[in-house]
């Protein structure tokens, strides 16, 4: 299965998730990040916590925490009988992992 992780500057979270995706899911999928406006420079953003707007030391804990929150999201993804699912299901599942925290 391949997954393109979508963002608006390729940052951070898409670049992460890539990532994630890559080791527990080697067999099953391949992910690619892209952005919409890429910004050249990678740094961590959004609801996983912004790990950029930390300086020094909170950065490296704050981009642990989007790290750990984007890991499991993408285990419940990867949990998933994605090959056996209805056409109704995936709506569903995808809306309850993202209130995964």
């Amino acid at each position: 299965m391949n997954i393109l992780v979508p963002g608006s500057g390729n940052t951070a979270r898409s670049i992460l998730l890539e990532a994630v995706f890559e080791t527990p899911g080697a067999d099953r999928v391949r992910a690619y990040s892209a952005g919409t406006s890429p910004a050249g420079a990678v740094q961590a953003r959004r609801d996983a916590a912004d790990p950029a707007a930390k300086a020094g030391a909170g950065h490296a804990a704050a981009l642990r925490a989007a790290y750990d929150v984007l890991h499991r999201r993408v285990q419940a993804l990867l949990d998933l009988p994605a090959e056996t699912m209805s056409p109704a299901e995936p709506a569903a599942q995808l809306k309850r992992i993202g209130e995964i925290a």
